[in-house]
């Protein structure tokens, strides 16, 4: 009975993956361009304004997502990403000042 009990408490306090996020947002700021992009694999964050969440629930406004060689996006292009978690690893921001989450995002 014991062991029943503590099966039931492990199941109850188990936290399930979250649903994945998905927004559609503008680019409204670049970070000054990464040295020899194409070359080695800078990451920098990039400034997007939320237009919409299409999928799961987003609060904030913005966006501060990690991007691989930003310099192939232009200022005022649309996406539709994938938040996949707090971003990990090491890159460039160049919005240290503005709070908030650095997300990694879906692939280009």
């Amino acid at each position: 009975m014991k062991a029943l009990a503590l099966c039931l408490w492990f199941a109850s306090t188990a936290v399930a993956d979250p649903v994945p996020v998905e927004v559609t947002a503008k680019i409204v700021e670049m970070p000054k361009p990464t040295p020899h992009c194409g070359y080695f694999m800078f990451k920098s964050v990039v400034r997007y304004e939320v237009i919409s969440v299409d999928k799961g629930v987003y609060q904030p406004t913005e966006v501060l997502a990690v991007e691989s060689c930003p310099e192939t996006l232009s200022l005022g292009m649309q996406r539709r990403m994938t938040l996949l978690g707090p971003a990990k690893g090491s890159y460039l921001d160049d919005f240290k000042k503005r709070p908030g989450t650095r997300w990694e995002v879906s692939p280009r």
